[in-house]
């Protein structure tokens, strides 16, 4: 993939972050707040495992496992995102969840990138 695809692959992503939250608040009214976080990643789960199979050629691997803290920091990481972004939308709207989630995420990778 190029950069310029790459760019533009990651900017139509982040519209898509911008849509998720009020859509996920939207759930919550119906579901719960817990409940709208585990629709979303149910669908997410038979999405990626469709695109992984039909189109990646199924799950690859070299016969390592990374350490366990990267499996469960990336579950975490998935499960603090959608639940907080769907419980701040009511307060704070798409722009400012979408701020807010920008902010830190720069905040730490500054920190990650130091390290």
């Amino acid at each position: 993939m190029s950069k310029e695809v790459a760019v533009l692959a990651t900017v139509a992503a982040g519209g898509v972050v911008a849509l998720q939250a009020p859509a996920n608040n939207v759930l919550s009214k119906y579901l719960g707040s817990f409940g709208a976080a585990v629709a979303s990643f149910s669908v997410g789960l038979i999405v990626i495992v469709v695109v992984t199979f039909a189109f990646a050629g199924g799950i690859q691997s070299d016969g390592a496992a990374p350490a366990w803290y990267y499996w469960i920091l990336g579950g975490i990481g998935g499960v603090v995102i959608v639940t907080v972004s769907l419980i701040a939308v009511r307060e704070l709207g798409a722009g400012g969840v979408t701020a807010a989630t920008i902010a830190g995420q720069l905040a730490l990778s500054v920190v990650i990138d130091r390290m």
